[in-house]
């Protein structure tokens, strides 16, 4: 094997690995509960977008030209629906999730300084959207149990600073028993 071809099979190598990390990251963050992101965190979640369109283009680029002979066919092949896949993943794996919890039962919103966001389904789970309204911004899942005007949310993941455990359901203002912040939250049927 000559020089040129070692350094083309090792620049695949690295564009291939750096593909399926940063394109690994990102579906992981598209999963609900996961994006927990604050201001700082952005630089780092852009970083990984760049190396990802990086990585993708340049993969694509030297399969594509470097690759010409028929027998490199099924290579090519693998190349392109590996990217085109990732990038399916990263596009649409947070519709999928959402759409195997089922049809929302409804939906707490509070109109603050803080915004959060509680969407109770009719399977019992929960989706929870937090932002402290300054820099971070947090995600959570659970499970949650309605008696006797008490809404207990039963968390799955870290329980965010914003959200308490324990509300109370009048008519349609919902309060928090015991948030670190005083809340008042209006529920939204959907």
């Amino acid at each position: 094997m000559n020089i040129k071809k070692i350094s083309i099979a090792f620049v695949q190598i690295i564009l291939t690995v750096l593909l399926l990390l940063s394109g690994f990251l990102l579906i992981y963050t598209r999963i609900p509960g996961n994006g927990a992101v604050c201001d700082a965190d952005q630089m780092i979640y852009f970083l990984v977008i760049v190396v990802f369109t990086i990585s993708s283009i340049g993969l694509l680029l030297s399969t594509s030209a470097l690759f010409s002979n028929s027998k490199w066919k099924k290579y090519k092949f693998f190349t392109i629906t590996l990217i085109c896949l990732l990038t399916f993943l990263i596009f649409s794996t947070r519709k999928i999730m959402f759409m195997t919890k089922g049809e929302k039962e409804m939906m707490l919103v509070s109109d603050d300084f803080y915004t959060l966001e509680i969407q109770l389904y009719k399977s019992g789970d929960f989706f929870s959207y937090s932002f402290d309204g300054i820099s971070c911004e947090a995600e959570s899942l659970g499970t949650y149990e309605v008696s006797d005007g008490v809404l207990k949310l039963i968390f799955k993941t870290k329980k965010p600073l914003l959200l308490g455990s324990l509300y109370t359901i009048d008519k349609e203002e919902v309060h928090c028993i015991d948030c670190p912040v005083s809340q008042k939250l209006k529920l939204v049927e959907k």
